[in-house]
């Protein structure tokens, strides 16, 4: 079972408080990555928001909304909402300021890491629900060539024919391997779907970022500097991320009940 990616685990526990000896700069810390506060180093309840008409600073106590909970899952609808409202937050972890967190956090490689592990046992309960179903490669060639068949470009039309040439080709070779292992997560997917799931093939997108060594949350071409990250870029990450999460869930729910394992669940 892959262990949940919590927000504590990608905050920035170092934090760079308000100081006044050095206002300017904090002033300008602020305004060139678009933070529009910094914490207060004597009250950790207060916060010193950024004021552009006076170039200056104001203080003020912290909202609600700025906070989040250290062990709330980083993966959940409901901390993109939170993300859009205040893209700086305040993390409170066993009721005790433990750091901030920035939607571009998600760029860390611990997040990284962990989607990693989030694709393998996906890709791998892929197969196994594929070899449940009582398919196996060939099944999966026929699809190759179905789709060779139905493409309406030539381009189409190659591309899955080339598919099916190079199986052939290497048919010996694939042979020595476990049933579906050679094969991309796309096709994986387009398979089981046939099989009666709705799985979400955008989450290619998010194995083809891990895979590469991708940021995962995009920098505002506009911007020269490189500091201010888009947010729209970042919920479409997101969302494909979450997509991600559910559709594992899904496939081992339903690999769960094919080979049996629901006989020994008792619900009260």
């Amino acid at each position: 079972m892959t262990r949940i990616l919590r927000i504590a685990d990608i905050q920035t526990s170092e934090v760079l408080y308000f100081d006044p000896e050095f206002r300017e700069k904090c002033y300008e810390f602020c305004k060139k990555r678009n933070i529009e506060f910094l914490p207060s180093l004597e009250d950790t309840k207060q916060i010193y928001v950024r004021d552009d008409e006076r170039t200056d600073f104001h203080k003020r106590t912290v909202d609600e909304a700025q906070t989040i909970d250290g062990f709330r899952r980083a993966f959940d609808l409901t901390v993109l909402e939170v993300f859009r409202v205040n893209p700086l937050l305040f993390v409170c972890t066993q009721g005790e300021f433990s750091g901030v967190v920035h939607y571009s956090d998600f760029n860390k490689s611990v997040v990284s890491a962990y989607l990693f592990e989030v694709l393998f046992q996906y890709e791998r309960m892929l197969r196994v629900f594929l070899q449940e179903c009582r398919l196996t490669n060939a099944d999966m060639v026929e699809l190759f060539s179905t789709k060779a068949s139905a493409a309406k470009t030539e381009k189409r039309r190659n591309f899955y024919q080339g598919k099916v040439d190079d199986y052939t080709t290497r048919a010996f070779e694939i042979a020595d391997y476990p049933p579906f292992q050679t094969f991309y997560l796309d096709d994986l997917i387009s398979l089981a779907n046939m099989q009666g799931l709705s799985l979400n093939s955008s989450v290619v997108v998010v194995r083809n970022d891990v895979m590469h060594a991708h940021d995962l949350v995009d920098k505002d071409s506009g911007i020269t500097d490189g500091h201010i990250f888009r947010f729209n870029g970042f919920e479409a990450f997101f969302r494909r991320a979450v997509a991600l999460h559910h559709d594992l869930a899904m496939v081992r729910n339903r690999v769960a009940f094919m080979q049996g394992l629901d006989e020994g669940v008792i619900f009260e």
